[in-house]
């Protein structure tokens, strides 16, 4: 089974919406706060049998609390799509500078 992401500031709204601090939400859940607070932040995902607790603990859906995969879809999507831009422009220098592929370096920052 594949993990979910959880969505952090839907996370956080959610505890925020029924009043209960990240600390009771942990006890609740039998996890460690810092764990609650590194989801909150996104520093982390929770397995998916924590997800499901966190989810009946806050009184919501599932679904709710996870990221969409549309949204995760389209960042791979450009990705891919930047990832063909890339070689197509490495084979089109390459040809130029009448050199393998391999011998052009392309970076780029952001």
């Amino acid at each position: 089974m594949s993990t979910l992401t959880i969505d952090a500031s839907k996370l956080k709204n959610a505890r925020k919406k029924i009043g209960i601090t990240q600390q009771s939400l942990a006890e609740k859940v039998g996890i460690h706060v810092t764990n609650i607070v590194k989801y909150e932040n996104s520093k982390a995902n929770p397995r998916n049998d924590v997800l499901e607790k966190l989810a009946t603990v806050l009184n919501t859906d599932l679904q709710y609390l996870v990221k969409d995969d549309c949204e995760k879809n389209e960042i791979v999507n450009k990705v891919d799509s930047l990832t063909v831009v890339i070689e197509e422009a490495r084979n089109k220098i390459a040809e130029l500078a009448q050199v393998s592929p391999d011998k052009v370096n392309i970076q780029v920052s952001f």
